[in-house]
């Protein structure tokens, strides 16, 4: 979803994967083994949230309740879990046994000592932010483009803060942001995984070869990053508000 404004606070944007489902070990699942999941249509509502499951609307109070252990790749913590009965529809819907869990204020997750120690985040995979420009996305279009295939649209990559530029790759050069009176600490570049390859509105594989051309242009050097680069991890040194337009 494109927003034309937005809170920026320690874990990340107000709101931001806040809400996750795991499955019945409590391990979170995605889009990588679940594409489904793009088809959920998610609003925020007075009470929590609202969730359209192929024309069927679910509405999920925020959790207060009874709390159960999550896995986000190496982190585990605590998570109040939703009600049973939406916890029911989400798992028929999905065709197995899920619960959605809730971060409240209570559930603490740390980001990777070894990158930004110190921080925390939300249930992204790893980083509160992440930080892409808009001629990196135009440079890799020009080389999906000329095989044959039709441009992607930046929401392939899910990131949260779009900065326009002139120059790709130039957040390699970046070492923070001061957008407003927020302030992002730039930590890792970011890799990419499959889900770059599906559409960001069904979950359906899409032919352009986006992580064969993340191959040839952006393969990390560095061993305790290994993979195909796209974007930058951020965390926040200073939250507040954030619009499209800010300089």
């Amino acid at each position: 979803m494109d927003l034309t404004q937005s809170l920026l606070k320690p874990r990340g944007l107000e709101f931001d994967r806040r809400w996750m489902l795991v499955d019945a070990q409590g391990r979170f699942i995605s889009q990588r083994n679940h594409p489904k999941l793009a088809q959920l249509r998610v609003s925020l509502h007075h009470l929590g949230l609202m969730i359209d499951l192929d024309h069927i609307e679910l509405t999920v109070a925020i959790p207060q309740g009874k709390r159960i252990d999550v896995t986000v790749w190496k982190s585990t913590l605590s998570a109040p879990v939703a009600d049973a009965q939406a916890n029911l529809v989400l798992s028929r819907w999905l065709g197995e046994d899920v619960r959605l869990v809730y971060m409240d204020e209570a559930a603490r997750r740390p980001t990777s000592v070894d990158w930004a120690a110190g921080h925390e985040t939300s249930f992204s995979d790893g980083y509160p932010v992440l930080v892409v420009n808009t001629a990196s996305l135009a440079a890799l279009n020009d080389h999906i483009k000329s095989q044959g295939h039709e441009p992607i649209s930046m929401a392939r990559f899910r990131p949260n803060v779009v900065i326009e530029t002139q120059q790709p790759w130039a957040e390699d050069g970046w070492t923070s942001l001061k957008i407003g009176d927020t302030e992002l600490e730039l930590v890792k570049p970011c890799t990419r995984c499959l889900v770059t390859t599906l559409d960001p509105e069904t979950g359906e594989a899409r032919p352009e070869p986006v992580m064969d051309v993340l191959r040839k242009l952006r393969m990390s050097s560095d061993p305790r990053n290994k993979g195909v680069l796209f974007g930058v991890n951020a965390v926040v040194r200073k939250d507040g508000p954030l619009r499209v337009g800010m300089t």
